[in-house]
């Protein structure tokens, strides 16, 4: 595994999958973090090595019995959770309707 390590600090808000990659230069576009996907489901990778896989940073909106610590892909995720492109009542079907500014 890489000695650099990915961290999600807020797991209902995730990063694109190509967040790093789509304005890396091109010399380093190669090592930029970047998501791979597996039939063991999706995978951070950072210089060519593994960093981190796809589980309990797709849970939002899962119960707890459901939570994976791998094997989960973006897919799997709330596309409101990564995709800052969608209609914001879209993104806020996510949260519970207490913390939606509108209240719907």
């Amino acid at each position: 595994m890489a000695q650099e390590r990915l961290i999600s600090a807020d797991s209902h808000v995730n990063p694109p999958k190509d967040l790093w990659v789509r304005n890396a230069p091109s010399k380093l576009r190669d090592r930029a973090p970047h998501v791979e996907s597996t039939a063991q489901g999706d995978f951070w990778i950072v210089d060519s090595q593994i960093s981190g896989a796809i589980g309990l940073d797709a849970s939002a909106g899962r119960k707890p019995e459901e939570f994976k610590a791998f094997g989960l892909s973006y897919k799997d995720m709330r596309p409101g959770s990564y995709d800052r492109d969608l209609p914001t009542w879209i993104r806020t079907v996510s949260r519970p309707r207490c913390c939606t500014s509108a209240g719907r």
